[in-house]
């Protein structure tokens, strides 16, 4: 990992314990289909976790978008999903 703004780390690679959380925290998102590109992460009250990830919707299937979504995982390991913002 290396250091990026704010104490964000970015990871190599995702791993699969990022995309665990990811999964967990979109597990209500049942519209569109995300695919994990990159991820950070920034330690706190818990972790934060910025992940990069082509957006398709899964009825039209027509256009792929690039999303950042924004996770937080508590201490006790709950992932919550904080917010999904497209990328321009």
């Amino acid at each position: 990992m290396e250091k990026c703004l704010n104490e964000w780390n970015i990871h190599r690679y995702v791993r699969k314990q990022d995309r665990e959380v990811l999964k967990t925290a979109l597990k209500e998102n049942v519209d569109r289909t995300f695919t994990p590109i990159t991820v950070c992460s920034q330690v706190a009250d818990g972790i934060n976790y910025m992940f990069i990830c082509a957006s398709i919707d899964n009825i039209s299937k027509l256009k792929v978008e690039l999303v950042k979504i924004y996770v937080y995982v508590s201490k006790e390991g709950k992932a919550q999903l904080n917010n999904i913002e497209k990328c321009n």
